[in-house]
């Protein structure tokens, strides 16, 4: 009785943390909608987050079903001791380069809005790190050139022309455009401007660095995937990336102590509590989580296509 209970709500929390890391994550490695069919296109991910400077411990994937099955057809064809037996027979991935996988039906996907590539509206649009910190880490990026009442959905991903990545322990330079998400929707004027909610700020000096340069006036705006395409999203990221906390319930009044039922199982903390309906006489049981989710390092996940 209680197990079924349970699947929707641990389901929505998962589905509630894939959706905070959609909003948040702007790296993104691979091709939108292809699957991750072999080794290297997975290990794509493990390069970005090494080129992140993101802790080699604790690192996990969670992966589409088509992912996860993709992946495992091409471990089965390995002569290595264990693992092809593994994948095979078990369906399990076990760990690759220093990363633990997961299948998750709950993989997000992200439909991307009716824009098109787009300009950068205006030069001098990088921000200090007071400025960055005041705005939850983002700011606010005005483009032109997206087309008439043109969509932007949260959760897309682009690049500047221009504005190149950092290593962000030594602010080296690196051989890739720095990727932005929009962290808000936003819809264009009549003439294709907008002003866009996005993360990370840029900001081009300092500890907090981000980007090489700051956008020039008219740099062109690249969006990763197709306009109005719906695109699944697998997840690699350090434990520090997201967070999930859970508040225990106070007990309620009126209610005999010993009928209400609490669990806590690694941090999450469920609550059992019968309640009659008299007129009726229906007996009945509730189930509750308190919890939160958030994305307390966005710099520490990426997502990856095929």
């Amino acid at each position: 009785m209680i197990k079924p209970a349970m699947v929707p709500i641990a389901n929505q929390i998962d589905q509630d943390i894939h959706s905070c890391a959609l909003q948040n994550f702007w790296n993104w490695v691979g091709t939108p909608g292809n699957t991750i069919s072999n080794y290297g296109k997975f290990l794509a991910g493990v390069q970005r987050l090494n080129e992140m400077a993101v802790p080699s411990d604790e690192r996990s994937a969670a992966l589409s079903p088509a992912d996860h099955v993709a992946l495992l057809g091409n471990q089965a064809q390995l002569y290595i001791d264990g693992a092809n037996t593994d994948a095979y027979r078990k369906a399990k991935l076990g760990g690759l380069a220093g990363v633990e996988p997961f299948m998750t039906q709950n993989a997000p996907t992200l439909t991307t809005g009716t824009r098109t590539n787009g300009t950068v509206n205006g030069a001098g649009q990088a921000v200090t790190y007071s400025g960055a910190q005041a705005n939850s880490w983002g700011q606010t990026l005005n483009m032109a050139g997206l087309g008439a009442a043109a969509t932007v959905r949260a959760g897309e991903v682009f690049s500047i022309a221009g504005v190149f990545a950092v290593n962000p322990v030594t602010k080296q330079v690196l051989p890739y455009l720095q990727q932005f998400v929009a962290t808000a929707a936003a819809t264009a004027d009549g003439t294709g401007n907008a002003a866009v909610q996005i993360a990370p700020a840029i900001i081009t000096t300092g500890a907090y660095q981000t980007v090489s340069a700051a956008p020039a006036a008219g740099a062109v705006v690249t969006w990763n995937g197709a306009a109005s395409s719906t695109f699944q999203q697998n997840l690699m990221f350090h434990r520090n990336a997201l967070a999930l906390v859970c508040v225990p319930f106070e007990k309620p009044a009126g209610v005999p102590t010993d009928q209400i039922g609490t669990q806590d199982y690694k941090g999450i903390h469920v609550m059992l509590v019968p309640y009659f309906d008299g007129p009726n006489r229906v007996s009945s049981w509730r189930l509750d989580v308190l919890y939160g989710v958030a994305a307390i390092d966005p710099r520490l996940g990426t997502r990856v296509s095929g």
